[in-house]
Parts: C-alpha cells; structure tokens; sequence
C-alpha cells in the first residue's frame, strides 16, 4: 500500500504544481495589463512575486523530498531544468524584490 500513497501524493503534487503554474502567469499578464493603473498594478506584481517565489521554494523542498539527485539518470536532458533554470528563476525573483523595494524606498524618500 505505501506505493499506492506515494502515487497519490505525487498526483496531488502535480495537480498543485499545474493550478500554480497556470494562476502565476494570468496573474502576471493582469499586472502588464494594469499597467496604466497603479493602485491595481502593484498588488498584481508583488503577488505574482511572492507566489513565483513561494512556489519554486516549494518545488526545492519537493525535489529533496522525491530524491531528485538519485533520479538524474532517469530524467536525461531534462534533468538541466531544475539545475539550471530554476535557480536561475530564483535569482530573477529576488532580483524583482530587491528592484520592487529599492524603487518604494526612492520614492518614499522623494516624497519626505
């Protein structure tokens, strides 16, 4: 039976993993759409930050879970994506953050 609750848990984790990788780009395209409007601009961009970034550390957690490393074999070339790409979307998150900070402190201090 425990494989039967693996796969059950892996199937939940999918099923969370696609609902967070479909909101996170709507979210993303509302706030390129809101552009024009800050009151609603902002709270679309630092949620889609916090979400993208809360969801990769997720996926970290996931893949130390699921002994990702012991599975390099079995995932050929696309074993690149969670060594290469998502630190790299990682580095690009906190990137956003510190610009999305730096740029609040300015004008706080514009404004004082």
């Amino acid at each position: 039976m425990p494989e039967a609750k693996d796969t059950l848990s892996r199937r939940r984790l999918l099923t969370v993993a696609g609902l967070v990788r479909f909101i996170l780009p709507v979210v993303a395209m509302m706030a390129l759409l809101t552009v024009r409007i800050r009151s609603v601009f902002w709270p679309f961009v630092i949620a889609f930050n916090l979400a993208g970034a809360i969801d990769i550390i997720v996926d970290y957690y996931h893949g130390v879970e699921f002994d990702l490393p012991a599975l390099a074999g079995e995932l050929g070339a696309t074993y690149a994506i969670p060594i290469i790409y998502v630190p790299v979307l990682m580095i690009t998150h906190f990137a956003a953050f510190y610009l999305l900070v730096r740029s609040q402190l300015k004008a706080a201090r514009a404004i004082s």
